[in-house]
């Protein structure tokens, strides 16, 4: 079923295992979710704050979309879940001035519907988000889905900007396999102004991501690397204005 023009607004969601907030449907447009909090949608799929395109599979696993687009998740309190705030093949979705803590998982996670679908989230601004201490459920972990701030499997023509993003696992990442061809790769995320502080393993990770630009970051005090861009040509990134102090022995990898 679709919606249009909904807001959720200031409801507290505590232990519902799966989603605390689900977003999804036919032609979903213009739902707000503003001054929630949600906390311990922490099972296998859990996630607080969920906005997907994903309906279902049919009898042949091929997977039948809805189209949810220009919602706003703004100015939550989000905690103790798998992932924080995670949208999933979507367009158009602001995530803004939320608390994004201690999640298992990533924080806020701009993703596809399935695994190597190629369909990540587009044209979302991240911003002015607090985003601190996640991915740390286990001891440092090396994957970049146990991110501050993740992307991948196609997400592209998204903005993170202006994000204070300290003590995770990784800062920020970007993953995107193989099996992801490059008709349908990233193209054009804007990683701009954020402050990537302290974090336990590398300040940001990509992993082809194609054509990106990073501009105007701080990236300081993470324990093992300022950026690191692999398997992609870092001839295509426009890179300028950041600053990289104190990240272990490498600034830039």
């Amino acid at each position: 079923d679709s919606s249009f023009d909904i807001d959720i607004h200031g409801v507290t969601v505590v232990n519902f295992k799966n989603k605390g907030i689900n977003v999804k449907g036919i032609d979903t447009q213009k739902v707000s979710i503003i001054g929630c909090t949600v906390k311990g949608s922490n099972s296998t799929t859990g996630a607080g704050i969920s906005i997907t395109d994903f309906i279902k599979k049919d009898d042949n696993d091929n997977v039948i979309y809805g189209n949810v687009t220009y919602c706003e998740v703004k100015s939550n309190f989000v905690e103790s879940n798998r992932i924080g705030i995670t949208v999933n093949g979507s367009k158009f979705i602001n995530v803004t001035d939320n608390y994004v803590i201690d999640n298992d998982d990533a924080g806020i996670s701009l993703d596809g519907v399935a695994d190597d679908s190629g369909d990540g989230a587009q044209s979302c601004i991240v911003s002015d988000n607090f985003v601190i201490g996640n991915g740390l459920d286990k001891a440092l972990c090396t994957f970049i889905s146990r991110a501050g701030i993740y992307l991948g499997n196609g997400a592209d023509k998204n903005i993170v900007s202006n994000n204070v993003i300290r003590d995770n696992s990784l800062g920020i990442g970007y993953a995107q396999t193989t099996a992801v061809t490059s008709t349908n790769s990233s193209y054009n995320n804007t990683i701009t102004s954020n402050q990537i502080i302290g974090n336990k393993w590398r300040g940001m990770k990509f992993v082809r991501m194609y054509r990106a630009i990073i501009t105007d970051n701080e990236v300081i005090s993470n324990l093992n690397g300022g950026i690191e861009i692999k398997d992609t040509d870092e001839t295509d990134y426009i890179i300028q204005g950041n600053n990289l102090e104190g990240n272990g022995t490498n600034g830039l990898i």
